[in-house]
């Protein structure tokens, strides 16, 4: 059985600049990178591609992270570039999909709102446990059992009205 992994400090006996990543990249600003994009898009064969990838669910925020951080290690453009140009890379995405009528998943997980009232609930929960175990004007127990109730019966309202934003995928269309 042959193994194939590096022998340790193999690198180091290599020529530096040698990989794609370490030379200049060949498109230094924005606007040319994404002008690569634009005519990779245009490709039509690439844009089914695309298309077809979206519509099986893989979502538009991965997709991007892939083809620039593709694009990074083939030497096209940095790293600082791809941060700048992903989120117009994004839209543009989205807005071809929209035209295409290809039902998309933007990002897997839940949104920034979503987050922000999780991390309230908890605090709120945290604050009220602190206040029993002071003793002291805390209130009763079955005050926090109320509070916590109301906080669970929010999220419970907020899911039931929108049953398509229940799951952590969140959907366009």
């Amino acid at each position: 059985m042959e193994m194939m992994a590096p022998i340790p400090g193999m690198s180091l006996t290599k020529e530096p600049g040698n990989s794609p990543w370490e030379q200049p990249p060949l498109y230094n600003t924005v606007e040319e990178s994404l002008a690569f994009y634009l005519e990779k898009f245009d490709n039509e064969e690439i844009l089914d591609d695309m298309m077809f990838t979206l519509e099986m669910g893989y979502p538009i925020e991965a997709m991007v992270n892939f083809l620039t951080s593709h694009s990074v290690m083939e030497g096209y453009h940095s790293f600082d570039v791809k941060m700048l140009i992903a989120p117009v890379l994004h839209e543009y995405i989205v807005s071809l999909a929209e035209a295409a009528g290809v039902e998309f998943v933007e990002r897997v997980g839940p949104s920034k709102e979503e987050r922000m009232k999780e991390r309230d609930k908890k605090r709120t929960q945290a604050l009220l446990a602190k206040m029993l175990e002071e003793d002291t004007g805390a209130p009763s127990e079955e005050m926090v059992d109320k509070a916590e109730d109301m906080l669970e019966g929010e999220d419970t309202k907020s899911s039931d009205e929108n049953e398509e934003e229940a799951p952590l995928i969140k959907r366009r269309m």
